[in-house]
């Protein structure tokens, strides 16, 4: 995989980190934390504060750099997160561009501009004695932009023991993510367009969640119910999710929604891009004794085709 140096500082002076991505295509992009904890201290997950994502003034993530971590656990492996008493530390935080079974880019031009606005938690600057963090895009030449993906928190509250219906606001929504912190949700349940999706305890949809993304060892920290288990778009596509949300006392489940959105004219834009790419790197392998039928549409492309020959007496 393919990675490009954005930016890097220092956390704990900036306070507060904002910026745009270079023109490109991009998979992904990382945010890598390193340095030393002050005595006494050890660096977790949930001391690096709050990202969001903002494309042409619109909020596409607005996320912990905490959950980037548990969400880079579930989907793509083991996150970096290590840290010693008083000593050395690093994180990586994965920010994604594309769900799970479908190949997506972002392609950041100069009409579709992409913001970065870290915030760092004061926590912190209490916890390390020194800080650095480097953000990095992770390029791409051949991915074109079919959707954009959108990571937004919907936090459930229940007031008191019994069971309570949660919509989530939004559309098309891929996967939900949740987390019983206060350990007061005993049962749930998804109803998706009018149709129950998911029924279980919350100990059994980790254990699901852990079996249906291939975790070995330890179950996840967050549970993920997907509403694209085959990972086809069109599965994940929605208009009204509803939770059911059976509580043993007042207690509060973190919510974390991933949807996608399509916006038509970046996708021609960014397919006609990748087809002008590809033309030209086909074009310079050419020579002139070559005969050539190139034909930049999908991945229809034939090099080097020989010419019909005349049949004789004719």
């Amino acid at each position: 995989m393919k990675s490009q140096l954005f930016k890097s500082g220092d956390p704990i002076a900036d306070g507060r980190t904002v910026f745009y991505a270079p023109v490109g295509q991009y998979l992904g992009f990382t945010i890598r934390v390193t340095g030393t904890a002050d005595t006494g201290k050890t660096i977790a997950a949930e001391d690096f504060g709050n990202l969001q994502l903002i494309r042409n003034g619109g909020t596409l993530q607005n996320t912990s750099l905490e959950f980037l971590s548990l969400y880079g656990n579930a989907k793509g492996g083991y996150s970096e997160a290590e840290s010693a008493e008083a000593g050395a530390f690093s994180f990586t935080f994965f920010v994604p561009c594309a769900v799970a079974g479908q190949p997506n880019a972002m392609h950041v031009t100069e009409q579709n501009e992409l913001q970065f606005d870290i915030d760092w938690a004061a926590a912190l600057d209490v916890e390390a004695a020194s800080a650095r963090y480097d953000i990095s895009g992770l390029p791409t030449e051949s991915v074109p932009e079919n959707y954009e993906v959108k990571i937004l928190r919907q936090d459930a509250i229940g007031a008191a023991a019994g069971t309570e219906t949660h919509n989530l606001t939004g559309q098309n929504i891929q996967s939900i993510f949740f987390r019983d912190a206060s350990a007061k949700v005993t049962r749930l349940a998804i109803e998706v367009d009018g149709q129950i999706e998911y029924t279980g305890t919350v100990a059994y949809l980790k254990a699901l969640t852990s079996m249906a993304n291939k975790v070995e060892g330890a179950l996840l920290a967050v549970s993920e119910l997907s509403l694209n288990p085959s990972g086809d778009l069109l599965e994940g596509v929605n208009g009204v999710v509803g939770m059911q949300i059976t509580y043993s006392g007042a207690g509060t489940l973190e919510i974390w929604k991933i949807s996608i959105a399509i916006v038509s004219s970046r996708v021609r834009s960014s397919h006609r891009r990748i087809i002008n790419h590809r033309t030209a790197k086909i074009n310079r392998l050419l020579t002139k004794n070559q005969s050539t039928v190139f034909v930049a549409q999908n991945r229809m492309l034939e090099i080097g085709a020989a010419r019909p020959r005349k049949a004789r007496g004719i």
